[in-house]
């Protein structure tokens, strides 16, 4: 059932533009940082932290994609006094790594949190955005993701942001153009097995 649901996803994501590999947990870190490619300023959210770890002992300038002390819930999510460093951080990077809730196989879609880690702004703000989404977090569809997205709701409040292949927009001339209010290039990576 997972291979199907992951197959189903690997084509969707595709036809929205973006690319999808499948990995074991072992090949995770070798996997992004040969996806990460070229030099640059990596942010990677505090969810994956011993991804940063593993991607720093391959060579990968890898660095947290958040500021200060995990927050309470009631306050913002980044430090007042580390903002400034973490916004000049976020303007360099050249890739921002998040995890997901889950993924939408129909549609080729990940759901990122974005309650704290900053990963909405990890995912939308560098040109390139990494997903490293756990294959047993793949949902059929939109109305099984719904049913997730209403627990997750129950449990203290949803932030979510639905994304299906790199940032694109049509309303410059009717002309389809990439990267207009976020990533020019999205690559998910599906974990078989636990991380």
């Amino acid at each position: 059932m997972t291979d199907d649901l992951t197959a189903t996803f690997m084509t969707a994501l595709s036809a929205c533009g973006g690319s999808c590999f499948v990995v074991s947990p072992e090949e995770l870190a070798d996997a992004v940082a040969a996806i990460v490619g070229e030099p640059g300023l990596v942010l990677v959210g505090p969810e994956l932290g011993s991804l940063e770890r593993e991607l720093l002992a391959r060579g990968v300038d890898a660095r947290p994609g958040c500021s200060g002390e995990p927050a309470p819930a009631t306050a913002p999510s980044v430090a007042p006094t580390a903002a400034a460093d973490f916004a000049d951080a976020a303007t360099r990077a050249t890739c921002g790594i998040t995890g997901a809730l889950f993924g939408i196989a129909a549609s080729g879609t990940v759901a990122i949190d974005s309650r704290g880690g900053n990963a909405g702004l990890l995912s939308c703000l560098p040109p390139h955005h990494i997903v490293v989404l756990s294959e047993r977090l793949m949902e059929r569809d939109l109305t099984a993701a719904l049913g997730v997205l209403a627990r997750e709701a129950s449990d203290g409040g949803a932030g979510f942001v639905l994304i299906s292949g790199p940032s694109r927009t049509s309303d410059i001339e009717m002309m389809s153009v990439l990267g207009v209010h976020g990533p020019l290039r999205l690559d998910v990576v599906v974990v078989r097995g636990e991380r």
